[in-house]
């Protein structure tokens, strides 16, 4: 046969399980070895049986399309396996038909009945573990003794993070009146003191204007509560439920606020926290005496619940932490406090003798959620068995000790209080007859614990993970079993061997524990101690509760019940593995590992150390240079810009003596170096290794030069890629944020999707988008929403739809998300109020650019584009009318645009920064009569700052293009090639492995600049540029009438370099292109794919239309 169709897919999936659609797409490609292949007839069969064709048959359609073809058979049933192929032919009358493939549907129900009774199930208690809490609150309530003055309590004692003993403590003075509080800091600071306090304050109403003492004469020698809410960095006191203790804090944007006190002394925003929560208890100095009824600590966000609790009455309150006893015990046994009895209550007394005494104890209980269930198969034949399964966090799921699938976080992050993804497996290959069991593990994910780099957005969307699932066996009788998620048949273990696990703060895993876990997920596993777990229900947060307002608001959450819809795109894989390349013994039995680039993973380690001894674990991108400010941390991990990320993993020993292997599974980070301690000794290079993991499997698109250091940048860009696009596109996968900002997200839509296949990774981004908009407004990042950014971040809600539309040929995501944009637009022209375009929220512009460009500059070069790509979006769709309008309203912008940012005598605008002539040009709002003047000044400016660039966030990626569409190639080249700071090629000369936030993050004479809290080692945003080795180095540029690169042009644009060659997976097949230069003369050579064309326009002046096929040009 003459060609061949190959890569068939249903919704851009291959055989997927779980569609929860009636009308899939089904597309394929076409490969010949002959000129100018091409399809033009099509025949799709679709059937509830191999070879059936019951369900549709298109017949012979006259048709050139094999992209997105949509079904148009009968209604699609749920939970049903249907089989298709097509027949293509070519000109020439030849047909083949292609192998037959699946798809199977999901539930295509969204609501909680397709669940058949599933309830969602988890722990009856929070996980709890001090050492990385640092949003809490804790009380106490506490009497002195008649004659007695002072107590008080304690928090963030025995941090593990410092060496020497450390502890914040509160104390109340009482001796006179009004009272005096007293604030402690002891071990944080070389400062710190522990006989003099970090602040003194009267015990007096903070909030009313008489400041009236909390405790007097009367009320000296009764009880009192003292109240600390913690906010990571700082600290509101109260007493008596009254707060006694603030400070005013004046905002970024000019407001002043009433703040919680700073008692970090690294500052109270963007920095490692302190305090954690870590031990805490009681103090009575010396010659005082002081009674304590309880200690509790709790969740500062809704619902609030106690976390925490011990009385002097009942001992830990087992009804919030499942434990028994007292944290306090080795206290009472030691003599240093008794239970006494007062008032009919008892209490803890402590009775200071002639030294000072400190009682504290490690309030650390319930291990992340383990639950179990069992099932029976009949002894019949099975069609098909089926788990359905989804979670708020994220699960793991094994069914009879084999894992039912080999990707990570599932279900991945959404906009959870809006859409739920669940996952489909088959367990066809694991089930047996008889006696099955499955075991699933939660851990917090994208729901709870630390989430956003605003640390009150702890347990974002709730304090307590969750499972929904159901088995489903068919048998071929046509009966049915189900086991699905309840309270009844499922068992909950509280004390498993993950202790913790958060993404920022890392995993604590005890391998002692898990020898008696073993086989929890098998039929006859002992579970007779586990217990009943809890049916959860998330509590709406509304905007009283959120954090935040004005200009830095959060939205409300849990406001609605979410749609629970089938898995979209594809899960996080492990993509990659890489050794350790070197190892530094910084100081003794602690080891440093270069593992030779920054990339996003979890490591894999083979480690030695004695029984119920612990590794400690912890990660950093870079490392102290040698410079006189870092002296004597030369060599170590900066793990400032890390933030109150802990980004450590805790590894308690079995004790085996051939070693044990230790790779975490609910935790993730960016980092290039690994620290280990707490090693009997040293793990050789081949014992650690990282495991790369993304939600890029594969990349199907590449550039490469002659060019070494240019290459070395490419390869950066597609590591920043694989580290920040792990389940939504991120800005940073290090500290405490990795969130979906939509700037970083729109300016590398196009280098990402030339990259790489992601379709449907921006499908779910863009789902969050439309179901985080209010009032038309998008929000700034998706999921979860808040931050700022402002027109420019939330105009990527129309730009990333226009890249994937015009990249792969996907009129659907133009329907999908079309009255959204409109509401934006509408939005849009309803702030567009005095030529401001903020819409009173703080908006950013050239974001971390060395010159500052006009703020509405940028922003009515955004509108301007807005209305001419939803042009074009309308009329992809038949919606002529609104076409009309939005071309109307471009050219009016584009008219006031020019009016007024443009200086009409000398064509320049008022900034004359490269973004204020790149941007503009790029977006089509520069007048014709301009056009060329700006180019000629884009070149003049980057020709006056020495071919550097000076470019943000927004205006980098067009800025080679600009040059080069406007005649000034070579400037374009230059620029590219420039080592010196700010350039792409300086970080590489700097040892940079992948994209840094900033131009400068790290240069050899400043160190870190001072930015070492806001400086991420791994942000794909400047690499943009690679769009332009795309397109105009290669040479591959798009048909805006023909999206998807049915036809394209190729038009390269040879530059200094010996040669550049590249490839780019499409829609229809690869496109291949490149040049090299040998012995005087220069070859262009490209590949078209089968069905599709290409305008060749070449350095000569010639102009080919060409078919399919491989050619070759001299030039």
């Amino acid at each position: 046969m003459s060609f061949q169709i190959y890569d068939l897919k249903t919704e851009y999936m291959e055989n997927p399980l779980g569609l929860d659609c009636q009308c899939p797409r089904f597309s394929w490609k076409m490969k010949s070895d002959e000129k100018d292949a091409r399809q033009i007839r099509y025949r799709i069969t679709v059937g509830t049986a191999s070879g059936a064709g019951d369900m549709w048959d298109s017949g012979q359609v006259d048709s050139d399309a094999s992209n997105g073809v949509y079904y148009g058979g009968q209604p699609l049933e749920p939970c049903t396996c249907y089989y298709w192929n097509v027949c293509v032919w070519d000109a020439s009358g030849e047909s083949v038909v292609s192998v037959e493939q699946t798809f199977e549907t999901g539930l295509m129900d969204s609501s909680i009945q397709a669940w058949e009774g599933a309830q969602w199930i988890g722990a009856p208690y929070c996980t709890l573990s001090p050492d990385v809490r640092g949003i809490f609150g804790v009380e106490t309530e506490f009497r002195l003794d008649p004659g007695s003055s002072r107590a008080g309590v304690v928090i963030g004692a025995n941090d593990r993070r410092i060496s020497v003993e450390n502890y914040f403590r509160f104390d109340i003075d009482a001796a006179q009146i009004p009272a005096k509080l007293s604030i402690y800091r002891v071990g944080i600071d070389p400062k710190d003191r522990a006989d003099v306090p970090l602040a003194v304050v009267d015990v007096a109403d903070f909030d009313s204007e008489s400041h009236a003492p909390v405790i007097t004469l009367k009320n000296r020698y009764e009880a009192h509560k003292l109240y600390l809410e913690v906010t990571g960095n700082c600290v509101y006191t109260y007493v008596d439920g009254i707060r006694v203790d603030a400070q005013y804090r004046k905002l970024p944007w000019g407001a002043e606020v009433i703040a919680p006190r700073q008692i970090n002394p690294l500052g109270n925003n963007d920095v490692n926290t302190f305090p954690r929560l870590n031990h805490i208890g009681f103090y009575v100095p010396a010659g005082q005496k002081a009674y304590f009824s309880y200690i509790k600590v709790k969740n500062l966000r809704k619902p609030g619940a106690y976390i925490f609790a011990e009385d002097a009455q009942n001992g830990i309150d087992t009804s919030c932490t499942g434990r028994t006893g007292s944290i306090f015990a080795h206290a009472i046994n030691e003599g240093q406090m008794c239970v006494d009895e007062q008032g009919g209550q008892k209490v803890y007394a402590i009775s200071a003798g002639d030294k000072d005494v400190m009682i504290c104890g490690d309030p650390k209980h319930t291990s992340i959620p383990m639950l179990r269930t069992c099932f029976n198969i009949a002894d019949k034949p099975v069609k098909s068995a089926r788990l359905y399964v989804t979670a708020r966090g994220i699960y793991e799921c094994r069914i009879n000790g084999q894992a039912v699938t080999d990707t990570w976080f599932n279900p991945g992050e959404t906009q959870y209080d809006h859409h739920i993804m669940y996952q489909t497996y088959a367990l066809d290959h694991l089930i047996r007859p008889g006696e099955n069991a499955l075991g699933a593990i939660l851990a917090s994910g994208w729901w709870s614990d630390a989430q956003t780099f605003v640390l009150g957005n702890y347990n974002y969307y709730g304090d307590r993970e969750s499972l929904l699932g159901k088995v489903v066996i068919t048998y071929e009788d046509g009966t049915r079993d189900t086991c699905v998620t309840d309270t009844k048949h499922w068992k909950y273990s509280p004390d498993g061997p993950f202790e913790y696990a958060g993404f920022f703060h890392g995993e604590h895993y005890n391998a002692v524990t898990a020898e008696a876990y073993e086989g929890f997920s098998k039929a006859g596993f002992d579970d007779s101690a586990w217990i009943c777990p809890q049916e959860i229900a998330p509590v709406a947060i509304g905007q009283g509760d959120v954090q935040g307002q004005g200009p830095m608001s959060w939205p409300t959450v849990n406001m609605q019940e979410p749609k629970i819809i089938g898995q979209v795109g594809s899960g996080v894989y492990a993509v990659g593995q890489i050794q350790a390349q070197s190892v530094k013994e910084v100081e003794p039995g602690v080891y440093i590992y270069d593992m030779g680039y920054n990339t996003a993973g979890v490591p894999k380690l083979k480690l030695f150390g004695q029984r119920g001894t612990k590794a400690v674990i912890r990660y950093a991108e870079i490392l102290y240079p040698d410079l006189p400010e870092y002296a004597g941390r030369t060599g170590t991990m900066m793990v400032e810009n890390l933030r109150d990320a802990d980004c450590t993993d805790i590894y308690t020993f079995a004790g085996n003596p051939d070693g044990e292997i230790y790779m975490p599974r609910f935790t993730f980070r960016g980092y290039r170096y690994i620290e280990i301690r707490g090693v009997s000794k040293m793990p050789q290079l081949d014992e650690v290794c990282t495991v790369q993991l993304s939600s890029v499997k594969e990349m199907t698109g590449e550039v490469k030069t002659s060019e070494d250091m240019i290459n070395r940048f490419i390869e950066n860009v597609r590591r920043s890629q694989l580290a920040n696009f792990i389940s939504v596109p991120t800005d940073c996968p290090q500290r405490n944020e990795r969130m979906g900002w939509d700037g970083d997200t729109e300016v590398f839509s196009r280098t990402a999707s030339f990259n790489s296949d992601v379709r449907l990774f921006y499908y779910r981004y863009l789902q969050a988008m439309r179901d985080l908009q209010v009032h038309g407004k998008y929000p700034d990042i998706a999921p979860v929403g808040g931050g700022f950014g402002g027109y420019t971040y939330e105009s990527a809600g129309l730009i990333v739809t226009w890249e994937v539309y015009q990249q792969y040929g996907d009129v659907q995501v133009i329907k999908d998300n079309y009255e959204a944009m409109k509401a934006f637009m509408d939005y849009s022209a309803r702030i567009n109020v005095d030529g401001n375009l903020t819409g009173g929220v703080m908006t950013l512009g050239d974001w971390l650019s060395p010159d500052e460009t006009d703020l509405d500059l940028i922003c009515y070069a955004f509108y301007g584009y807005n209305a001419r790509i939803m042009s074009k979006m309308a009329a992809a769709i038949g919606e002529n009318e609104d076409a009309a309008a939005y071309s109307d309203l471009y050219k009016e912008l584009k008219a006031y645009w020019n009016n007024r940012f443009v200086d009409p005598k000398t064509g320049k605008t008022a900034d004359d920064t490269q973004c204020s002539y790149a941007l503009p040009l790029a977006y089509g709002m520069v007048d014709e009569k301009y056009i060329q003047a700006f180019g000629d000044h884009l070149a003049d400016k980057t020709q006056r700052v020495d071919y550097t660039v000076t470019t943000g966030f927004f205006g980098t990626a067009p800025l080679n293009p600009m040059l080069t569409v406007t005649g000034h190639k070579e400037d374009a080249y230059k620029l590219m090639a420039q080592t010196k700071c700010p350039s792409w090629l300086y970080p590489v000369t700097q040892g940079a492995t992948s994209i840094w936030e900033r131009w400068d993050s790290y240069t050899r004479e400043k160190g870190f600049g001072g930015n070492n809290s806001m400086n991420s080692f791994n942000h794909y945003s400047l690499g943009a540029v690679c769009e332009w080795l795309y397109m105009y180095v290669l040479g591959i540029m798009r048909d805006e009438d023909q999206p998807g690169y049915k036809h394209f042009t190729a038009q390269p644009q040879i530059g200094p370099w010996e040669s550049a060659d590249g490839y780019f997976e499409t829609p229809y097949g690869t496109i291949r292109a490149g040049w090299k230069k040998a012995d005087g003369g220069c070859t262009y050579h490209l590949t078209v794919p089968a069905n599709t064309s290409a305008t060749v326009l070449l350095p000569d002046g010639q102009i080919r239309e060409v078919g399919s096929g491989d050619y070759c040009w001299n030039l």
